[in-house]
């Protein structure tokens, strides 16, 4: 079997085998957590969290994918990248939370909610400093160490919160939970990146630090951008549920975020593979062959699992919130409901999302901005409108619509504007695998067999499809990543 994976994607089975292993785990612990502090409290961290989230880009100002691609292609330029990089990170590890303070004011919290997301402000800077040891990992083609760190803090977090959960726990320890794992993370991979790249003392170069910064703007503006895409439902649907005084509302955020812990964490796989063919792409960015090779693999390998999940959620989803004894029945229903509607968007990014990596790699990264942007305002205005009518349900299908905008456009201007060729004839039979996927996973719920073993027996059909129609025989036959 380690076989098999090992060949199937080479130095990406490393990674796939922990996040596998660890974030699911975090995930569980994670609705038992808001199990335990309720939907009210829970949907406040939740948009406290959102918040710091999507201003997080300004600890990093793009420079991290700016890193990864800059020393794939010039390694020699390790020392002078990293010392700058790194002065500026420690910088805005304290000025960031305190300018947060402001807009957390600006925004009508109150105290506890201000010093709330200050601490979540400072752990997410602390996040964009692990990101930047990873890019410099990812550029250096370490890719083990890289995929051990995506998931170091998560494993020092399950340990933490699962005792916890056995004593007792609140929303403010629960943060400083968050925050002391993210802390011994930092700490683990400076000290590698001291052992794989010798000691470089942070150092900031004002010349040098401005043609950094000028040429990791396009990054920075779509990080930000994605960052305000993933998380703007969150927002707008605490903003509004504060802002009407309901409170049949009140729990409304809460309802929404524990359905959608479950697309963030399925996209957590794109997350881990996309940046490996992110950097594999920034390697080969003159070699057209080896681009095509690329993209027909990753159209594989990133829509296979996340399409296998979709279908699981569309037929049994209601099952993943058995932890939530304290929710009412009306609370699961609407949960399940969001979470159904928010996995078709899953699908999308597994069959799609390879075409902003490949864009952004290869020097699109303006392009790819304004088709964000233009994602953005179709869901501010559809979740304007939507939510105050159909509450979180409305602003999970208007997440779907920004996301079919989204694929549409990377496909057409991958089309327009690159040497490579769009696999249409692979999407083809992806799609014919899909479908019958579908077909034969809908019938075998009509059978008297438990969840588990449909989800098995339709998996290994899925598997069948797959090889009778090329595909597994397409990843065999690409060079390990």
């Amino acid at each position: 079997m380690l076989f098999v994976i090992r060949k199937l994607f080479g130095n990406i089975s490393f990674v796939v085998l922990l996040n596998v292993l660890i974030k699911p785990v975090w995930l569980f612990l994670e609705n038992d957590v808001q199990n335990k502090i309720h939907h009210k409290d829970f949907g406040l961290y939740a948009a406290l969290f959102s918040l710091g989230y999507i201003f997080a880009s300004l600890t990093d100002i793009g420079l991290n994918q700016y890193v990864t691609k800059k020393l794939a292609s010039e390694p020699s330029r390790m020392r002078e990248v990293f010392s700058n990089i790194f002065a500026l990170k420690l910088i805005m590890l304290i000025v960031y939370p305190l300018l947060m303070s402001v807009v957390g004011w600006l925004m009508g919290y109150n105290g506890r909610e201000i010093y709330l997301l200050v601490v979540l402000c400072f752990a997410q800077a602390l996040v964009q400093l692990i990101f930047f040891f990873r890019a410099n990992f990812q550029a250096n083609q370490h890719f083990m160490v890289d995929s051990t760190a995506s998931v170091m803090d998560k494993f020092i977090l399950i340990l933490i919160v699962a005792i916890m959960l056995s004593q007792h726990i609140t929303v403010e320890l629960f943060v400083y939970a968050r925050l002391f794992s993210l802390v011994i993370t930092v700490v683990v991979f400076y000290i590698v990146s001291l052992k794989l790249f010798d000691y470089i003392a942070p150092k900031l170069n004002q010349e040098n630090l401005k043609v950094l910064i000028r040429q990791s703007i396009p990054f920075a503006i779509i990080t930000i951008l994605y960052s305000l895409n993933e998380r703007i439902d969150t927002l707008i649907i605490d903003y509004l549920s504060r802002a009407s005084g309901d409170l049949n509302k009140e729990n409304d955020t809460g309802l929404y975020t524990a359905a959608y812990r479950f697309l963030d964490a399925c996209m957590m796989y794109l997350w881990t593979v996309l940046p490996i063919f992110f950097a594999k792409f920034a390697y080969h960015l003159n070699d057209k062959r080896e681009k095509q090779k690329l993209l027909n693999f990753g159209q594989v390998v990133a829509s296979v699992p996340m399409v296998f999940l979709s279908v699981f959620v569309l037929f049994y989803g209601e099952i993943l919130f058995f932890q939530q004894k304290n929710s009412t029945p009306e609370q699961i229903a609407t949960m399940t409901t969001i979470l159904k509607i928010l996995f078709f968007s899953a699908g999308l990014h597994g069959m799609f999302a390879i075409y902003s990596t490949l864009l952004t790699a290869t020097g699109y990264e303006r392009m790819v901005s304004k088709m964000i942007i233009g994602s953005i305002i179709l869901n501010i205005i559809g979740n304007l409108i939507f939510v105050p009518m159909y509450g979180p349900i409305g602003s999970a299908w208007t997440t779907v619509a920004s996301t079919v905008f989204l694929s549409i456009a990377y496909v057409y201007f991958t089309h327009r504007r690159l040497d490579v060729l769009i696999p249409y004839a692979i999407i083809g039979r992806l799609f014919i695998v899909y479908l019958l996927f579908g077909i034969v996973f809908y019938l075998l719920t009509l059978t008297a067999l438990p969840w588990y073993l449909v989800t098995m027996l339709a998996g290994a059909f899925l598997l069948i499809f797959s090889y009778m129609a090329g595909l597994i025989n397409l990843m065999l036959s690409r060079d390990s990543l």
